[in-house]
C-alpha cells in the first residue's frame, strides 16, 4: 500500500519536463514532507488501531474528505476550494461533505449501542 501511494508522487515527478533547480529550501521542504507526510500519519494510525475499534478507525479515516474540503472553503486568503451553491457541482459538494459526516457519526454511534 505505501510503494503504491509514493510511487504515484514519483513517477509524476520523474517525467516532467522541466524540473526546477534543487536549492537548500526544496532539501528542506522534502525532508518535512517526509518526516510529516509518511511516516509520522502510518504511526498515528498504527497507534490508534491499538487504542480504538477497527470501527472507529474507519469512521474516522472516511471524515477526511469531508474534513478536507470544510478547512478548504474556510481558508479565504489562499482560495483552495470555491463554493458555488448555485450550480449542481457545488450542491454535490455540499451533499458529499454532509453524507461522509453523516456515515461517520452513523458508525460511531452504532458501535456505542450493539458493542
Amino acid at each position: 500500500f505505501a510503494l503504491h501511494r509514493k510511487n504515484y508522487e514519483n513517477i509524476y515527478s520523474f517525467y516532467r519536463e522541466r524540473r526546477p533547480k534543487i536549492t537548500w529550501k526544496i532539501i528542506f521542504q522534502g525532508f518535512l514532507c517526509g518526516l510529516f507526510g509518511g511516516s509520522l500519519g502510518h504511526n498515528l494510525y498504527m497507534e490508534s488501531m491499538a487504542l480504538t475499534s477497527a470501527t472507529f478507525i474507519t469512521a474516522m479515516a472516511n471524515l477526511i474528505p469531508a474534513v478536507t474540503f470544510v478547512v478548504g472553503i474556510h481558508i479565504y486568503i489562499y482560495k483552495l476550494e470555491k463554493l458555488e451553491f448555485g450550480t449542481a457541482v457545488g450542491k454535490t459538494k455540499v451533499f458529499g461533505t454532509l453524507m461522509g459526516i453523516g456515515g461517520a457519526m452513523l458508525f460511531t454511534f452504532l458501535q456505542r449501542l450493539f458493542f
